[in-house]
C-alpha cells in the first residue's frame, strides 16, 4: 500500500504542478487580461472624459444658442408687439379711411344733389337767357330802326351844319374885315400914342425945371397908366385909371411911382430890378 502510495504521491505532486502551472498561466492570461481591461477601461475612460468635455463644450454653445434663442424670442415677441401695435393703427386708420368714405360718399349725395340743383337753375337761366336774347333782338331791332331815324336826321344835321358852315364862312370873311378894321384903328392909336409920347416928352422936357428928384418915376407911372388903361392920361381920372388897372403888380408899381413924397418913391434901378425879379 505504501508502495503504491509513493507511487501515487509524486504522479499527484507531478498533475498539481501541472495544474498549478496551467493555474498561474491561467492567472498570467487573466492578469493580461485585466490590464488589457485596465487599458481599455482607461482609454474608455479618457474617451468618455473628451466626450464629456465635448457635450458641455456643446451644452455650453447651445446654453449660448438658447440665450441667442431667448433674445430672439424676446425680439420676435417685442416685432410682435410692434406688428400687433401697427395691426392696431392700420384697424384705427382703416376706420378713418372708411369714416372719410363715408363722408365722402355723403358729401358726393350732396354735391349730386347740388349739381341737379345746378343744373335745374342753369336750365331755367338758360331759358331767361334765351328770352332775354329775344328782348335783346326785339331791342335790336328797335335800336336799328331808331338808328335809321337818327341816321336821317344827322344827315338833316349835317346838311344843317354844312349851310351853317357857309354861314361861318361869311361870318368869318367879316370877322376878317372887323379884324382888319381893327388893326387899323390899333395902328391909329398907335400913331397917337407916339404923338402922345412925343407930346409927353415935350411935357417933361419942360417939367423937368420944376422937377428936382425922382421926375422920372412920376414919368414911368404915368405911361404904364397909359399903356395899360390905353387912355390919355388925366389927372382928375387918374384914381379911376389907377383901380381899372387888374395886374396887381402893375397897380402896386404904379402906385409906388405916383407917390407925391419923393423919398418914399422907388428909383428907377428898383423899378428895373422889380421887373426882372417878375420876368424870371
Amino acid at each position: 500500500m505504501q508502495s503504491n502510495r509513493e507511487i501515487l504521491y509524486p504522479r499527484n505532486i507531478y498533475r498539481i504542478r501541472r495544474e498549478i502551472d496551467h493555474l498561474t498561466r491561467v492567472l498570467q492570461e487573466r492578469e493580461r487580461e485585466l490590464q488589457e481591461e485596465r487599458r481599455e477601461k482607461e482609454q474608455v475612460r479618457n474617451r468618455l472624459q473628451q466626450q464629456l468635455q465635448g457635450r458641455e463644450q456643446q451644452l455650453q454653445q447651445a446654453q449660448q444658442q438658447g440665450q441667442e434663442r431667448e433674445r430672439e424670442i424676446r425680439q420676435a415677441r417685442e416685432r410682435e408687439q410692434d406688428i400687433q401695435r401697427q395691426l392696431r393703427e392700420s384697424q384705427e386708420r382703416e376706420r378713418q379711411l372708411q369714416r372719410q368714405v363715408e363722408g365722402n360718399q355723403q358729401r358726393e349725395q350732396d354735391l349730386q344733389r347740388q349739381l341737379q340743383e345746378k343744373e335745374r337753375e342753369s336750365e331755367l337761366q338758360i331759358q331767361q337767357a334765351r328770352e332775354r336774347e329775344q328782348d335783346f333782338q326785339r331791342q335790336l331791332e328797335q335800336a336799328q330802326h331808331q338808328l335809321e331815324s337818327r341816321e336821317r336826321e344827322s344827315q338833316e344835321r349835317e346838311q344843317q351844319l354844312q349851310r351853317q358852315v357857309e354861314g361861318g364862312q361869311q361870318r368869318e370873311q367879316d370877322l376878317q374885315r372887323q379884324l382888319q378894321e381893327r388893326e387899323q384903328q390899333l395902328e391909329e392909336r398907335e400913331r397917337e400914342f407916339q404923338e402922345r409920347e412925343r407930346q409927353l416928352e415935350e411935357q417933361i422936357q419942360v417939367a423937368k425945371s420944376s422937377w428936382v428928384v425922382n421926375r422920372e418915376e412920376i414919368t414911368y407911372g404915368v405911361l404904364l397908366i397909359e399903356m395899360v388903361v390905353c387912355q390919355f392920361p388925366d389927372v382928375g381920372k387918374r384914381v379911376a385909371q389907377i383901380k381899372a388897372i387888374k395886374r396887381p403888380t402893375l397897380k402896386n408899381l404904379i402906385e409906388c411911382c405916383l407917390i407925391e413924397n419923393y423919398k418914399q418913391r422907388p428909383t428907377m434901378s428898383d423899378i428895373i430890378n422889380e421887373i426882372k425879379e417878375k420876368l424870371e
